[in-house]
This record gives C-alpha cells, structure tokens and sequence, in this order.
C-alpha cells in the first residue's frame, strides 16, 4: 500500500466560499480511485477543519494542508499533484 497521506481541507466560511469543499470532492474521488486488481491506489486521510484565522488576510484562502504542509490559495490540480507525490515518497 502506498503512504498515508493526511489531507486537512478548511471549511470555515471564506475558504467554503472560494473553493475548498470542491477540493475535498475532488480528493474523495482520488482516494475512491482503484488499480486493476481493484485495491486502492492512494491511503488517503481527509479531514475538515476550520481554520478562519489563517485565512483572515485577502487571498489566502483557501487553505488545504497536507501531512502538514500549508497550501494557501489552494487550487485542486496542485493540491492532487501534491497528495500524489508524497504517496509515492518513501
């Protein structure tokens, strides 16, 4: 199995606003995705959080933190770029 990888997307209502529950969508897909022999390909942990006060300056949101790293201004492709490559590290 590949490494977990904790995904923490902010729910508070400005990152809501700006895109953050299409990226958890978006990850919910990505963790539902299976190989040819039908096991999972990514060992995903997604949380909802609500963050407003790392958020409270114009254009950082939404935020999206994954295994610790802060994403501000989170965009989904980036966000799955970066959900896949650490599933790969070792």
């Amino acid at each position: 199995m590949t490494k977990l990888v904790k995904v923490e997307v902010c729910a508070c209502t400005r990152c809501s606003m700006v895109g953050s529950m299409e990226i958890a969508q978006d990850i919910l897909l990505l963790q539902s995705e299976v190989d040819e022999e039908d096991n999972l390909r990514y060992n995903i942990e997604l949380v909802n959080i609500s963050r407003p006060e790392l958020t409270k300056d114009d254009g950082e949101a939404p935020l999206v933190i994954v295994n610790g790293k802060e994403i501000f201004k989170a965009e989904s492709a980036a966000i799955m770029e970066e959900v896949i490559r650490q599933s790969q590290q070792e």
